[in-house]
């Protein structure tokens, strides 16, 4: 089996794993570096109250890497693309390369490149992953 092939079933996962999360309604609290407002409109979207996810979410100012995650998160769910590709580029920009912040929001964006039919950009992201992955 390929490389590709293998990294392609991990984003595969990983997409079913968010969405599978959307059910999911417990948030974790042990996170101390995570602002509660994220916290909350995190819940809120996995409540399906996305409304309301992006009304808290527009009290934080400034977003850091894990409010960008989930509107890229929020983004990718609605189909827009373009929004989630550029929101997990800003999380991974305000994130350290070995989180696993870092990581989600790298394999977001590949998913989002994906439904954007630029594979060439995504083939070279992978190619040039910057952490190690097994």
């Amino acid at each position: 089996m390929s490389k590709l092939v293998k990294i392609f079933r991990y984003l595969l996962r990983f997409q079913r794993n968010s969405f599978a999360a959307l059910g999911n309604s417990k948030v974790s609290l042990d996170c101390a570096d995570v602002n509660p407002k994220v916290l909350q409109a995190k819940q809120l979207f996995r409540q399906g109250k996305v409304d309301s996810a992006h009304a808290v979410l527009q009290q934080v100012q400034p977003l850091d890497g894990t409010a960008h995650l989930l509107l890229a998160e929020m983004s990718l769910a609605a189909s827009c693309y373009q929004d989630a590709e550029n929101h997990a580029f800003r999380c991974m920009m305000k994130s350290t390369v070995q989180s696993q912040v870092f990581k989600d929001a790298f394999y977001l964006r590949l998913e989002a490149l994906r439904f954007m039919r630029k594979h060439a950009v995504t083939f070279h992201a992978l190619e040039n992953i910057p952490f190690k992955e097994s």
